[in-house]
């Protein structure tokens, strides 16, 4: 045979094989379903990649102009006393390296700011801040760039014509990934944001509320894995209750449930029926298609239906501590009742777990439970924050956009991951799975306006006094308030709407 034609038959071997190699590849990877796998996709075009390599995603980055100079200006944020207010983490600067993680994050990401933009960050903290800011505003002093309200009282600002609206303030690109969009598209009115929530302030994260369960007592019961239920999406309030009087028991044995009991549930009074109408989906005060709120529960046959619920669970099944304070001192109570095995569950925000590090019993972190297995998501209740409200005295708005966008952009790579991994996944956390919860915790995130803007009338006026009164009579509390609900709301959007 000539050396041509033995030299075409083996081009034409080695290419058979390759294409048999070629269609054996696809089929593995085609999936069940015979269709093409992303992965496959994915990888066509990263010829330098292996195929189970995960690419780096783009570095996060603002979209400010070079050579931004503020000559040495000043940028501060107003807030209150630290010490006032432990359940937040108030740290929006650092002055010194003081060896704690956190603190020197935020010392090395204001200093690494106030080089590129030749300005001095300050926090300037103010006892009886409500009303020392709102002085500082009508007295026109200069208290500060940026006042951290809680979002309640931003709105009673806004009313008043003491802020700047925020599309006022230059270079704040409400679309990057370090604002976020979802928990502040649901604070607008009307397409009109007085403030907004981004990563340079941890209070979002501060106020996520959990339920924590004790490990070994879930154990010692021999009840169900509550990981297992969670991703298997049968994790609903009827397990909660089920579970929740599996635990009960009369430790001291005197015929009286009290605080020296075990329980399946331990909560502030005001923090029980949120937590679960929030979870389950429910709205107090949704907004329409222009962005207009209303309250939206009279005749809500689901709401009804969970708040009936939610009365048997803890005032009939006796699994909630009837503990009817809804002070910090109750709160207190209820973490060392945890410590001591004597609950199953506890309502908690993520900041006040981290007091939990020195429990003796293993404890992980839950979302709160659907309102059925036909609930597709877990949502998760944000209880408020402080906003960063601009006063209407500010004459730099400029300096004060560009450093908001920087700070909340550095932050997202350096402080929020430190927040997260370290302070949440690490010291808070006993295992991997807890880790887990708290990814889905994160991604699934609620605000309810009733629950925030007009909590005064409606979580913490007639549905907490309801609760504390075991009044289960919700339809003519609804009748009663509504009225008066409905004047609140309208009076903030004419407000907000006419300026």
């Amino acid at each position: 045979m000539k050396k041509s034609k033995i030299k075409k038959l083996m081009n034409c071997v080695i290419l058979i094989l390759l294409l048999s190699f070629v269609l054996q590849s696809c089929q593995a990877n085609s999936g069940n379903d015979g269709g093409n796998s992303p992965d496959v996709i994915n990888n066509a075009d990263k010829s330098d990649a292996l195929p189970d390599e995960k690419q780096p995603e783009p570095e996060i980055t603002d979209s400010l102009p070079d050579g931004l100079d503020f000559n040495g200006e000043e940028f501060r944020i107003v807030t209150c006393i630290g010490s006032e207010r432990p359940h937040l983490t108030l740290l929006f600067d650092s002055e010194t390296i003081t060896g704690d993680a956190l603190e020197d994050a935020v010392y090395n990401r204001n200093r690494k700011l106030e080089e590129r933009f030749n300005a001095v960050i300050r926090q300037i903290e103010v006892s009886d801040f409500i009303n020392t800011m709102k002085r500082s505003i009508l007295a026109d002093d200069g208290l500060g760039e940026v006042y951290a309200l809680f979002d309640h009282q931003i709105v009673v600002f806004g009313t008043e014509s003491l802020l700047i609206p925020m599309k006022d303030v230059p270079y704040i690109d409400m679309n990057k990934k370090y604002w976020d969009k979802s928990i502040n598209d649901s604070l607008s009115i009307g397409g009109a944001y007085l403030f907004i929530h981004g990563d340079y302030n941890f209070s979002t994260y501060d106020y996520t509320r959990v339920l924590l369960f004790n490990k070994n007592l879930n154990e010692d019961l021999g009840l169900e894995n509550p990981y297992g239920l969670v991703k298997n999406g049968k994790w609903t309030v009827d397990k909660f209750a089920e579970m929740g009087k599996a635990s009960l028991r009369d430790l001291n044995g005197n015929d009286t449930y009290d605080d020296g009991d075990c329980y399946g549930y331990l909560a502030q009074p005001k923090s029980v029926l949120p937590c679960f109408w929030i979870a389950s989906g429910i709205q107090t005060v949704p907004k329409d298609k222009d962005d207009i709120p209303f309250f939206d529960i009279k005749g809500n046959a689901k709401f009804e239906e969970l708040v009936s619920k939610i009365f048997t669970i803890t005032w009939d099944d006796n699994i909630w501590w009837r503990n009817t304070n809804n002070d910090s001192a109750a709160s207190q109570i209820y973490h060392v009742m945890f410590e001591n095995n004597q609950s199953l569950f506890l309502d908690s925000t993520f900041k006040n777990a981290g007091q939990l590090r020195n429990m003796d019993a293993n404890f992980g972190i839950l979302p709160y439970p659907k309102y059925n297995e036909e609930q597709e998501v877990y949502y998760t209740r944000v209880e408020g924050g402080l906003g960063g409200a601009i006063p209407k005295t500010n004459i730099n708005l400029e300096l004060t956009g560009a450093m908001l966008e920087a700070m909340s952009c550095e932050s997202i790579k350096s402080t929020i991951p430190l927040y997260y991994e370290v302070a949440l996944k690490t010291k808070t956390t006993r295992d991997e799975e807890s880790a887990e919860m708290l990814d889905m915790i994160f991604n699934n995130r609620v605000y309810d306006l009733g629950d925030t803007f007009w909590t005064g009338y409606i979580r913490d006026g007639f549905l907490n006094d309801m609760f504390l009164k075991n009044n289960r009579n919700l339809a003519s509390q609804i009748e009663a308030n509504e009225t008066k609900v409905n004047l609140e709301i309208q009076k903030t959007i004419d407000a907000l709407l006419a300026q």
